[in-house]
């Protein structure tokens, strides 16, 4: 369970939305949550990643190598 207190123009933007819908404050908080969590967790794995290739531990491949290893030799 988690409580939390929005500014009161978020809050009243909240209660329009959802009264328009007929869906609950508390989906539209869930979605917004866990599709923002997701994009958090993108970011951080894409920012991993670009250190791993600034620091070249990740390594390079060529674009043959790379075309080759999904099956898209010629």
């Amino acid at each position: 369970m988690l409580a939390l207190q929005l500014p009161a123009d978020i809050e009243k933007r909240l209660d329009d939305l959802a009264r328009k819908t007929g869906r609950s404050k508390s989906e539209y908080i869930r979605d917004i949550l866990i599709e923002h969590l997701e994009d958090l967790q993108d970011l951080q794995v894409a920012e991993d990643r670009l250190r791993e290739l600034q620091s070249g531990a990740a390594g390079t491949r060529s674009l043959r190598d790379l075309m080759k290893s999904h099956g898209m030799e010629n």
